[in-house]
């Protein structure tokens, strides 16, 4: 048989495309007729990349303009901006966050102050566990916004995470629309 007279007369037109974009015509016009060469190896595309998790709890204090925070006491935060991490939780009444699923996380804070009964500088701790991420202001200066961030592994669940106020003094704080934010970030 002929290689010519494979094909019925109705394909001998142009051949298809493939449809993986290969440099030959695998597909035959016509559907009563066999490929016009073997089956297509060509590669698949590749599947799209996957779409990245927010792994995070973020929080401000929305509604202390000009209220204060006592010494030794947590920040406590009214507003939950994001919960996207089934493993942090929050308690709105106490300040403090519960951290339920080891791993790397980022603590990253903020918090506008103006003034400190006669203190010199604010110190704020972001407390985890045993460990703190403190940050104070230089002397003299309490009216200011005062930012810290870190770094810390969790090993044994669950651990405590809260915003204390540790200057030896209540702190005022400023009088912003948005005084105090908090994110939790897994990584």
């Amino acid at each position: 048989m002929d290689s010519n007279n494979y094909f019925s007369s109705c394909c001998r037109s142009a051949p298809t495309s493939c449809p993986h974009s290969c440099p030959h015509s695998c597909q035959s016009p016509c559907p009563r007729c066999p490929p016009r060469c073997p089956p297509c190896y060509c590669p698949s595309p590749p599947p799209p990349p996957p779409i990245a998790q927010v792994n995070a709890v973020q929080v401000q204090l929305q509604g202390s303009s000009a209220g204060s925070v006592l010494n030794n006491t947590n920040v406590i935060f009214d507003t939950i901006i994001l919960d996207a991490a089934n493993y942090i939780s929050y308690d709105i009444t106490t300040g403090i966050f519960t951290i339920s699923t080891p791993g790397k996380y980022l603590v990253h804070w903020w918090i506008n102050t103006d003034g400190a009964e006669g203190q010199l500088s604010v110190i704020f701790k972001a407390e985890i566990g045993a460990t703190a991420i403190a940050a104070s202001s230089s002397e003299p200066s309490t009216a200011l916004q005062l930012y810290g961030q870190g770094l810390f592994e969790v090993g044994s669940v669950p651990v405590l995470l809260s915003l204390v106020n540790r200057t030896g003094a209540t702190v005022v704080y400023g009088t912003a629309t948005v005084q105090a934010d908090l994110v939790v970030f897994k990584l």
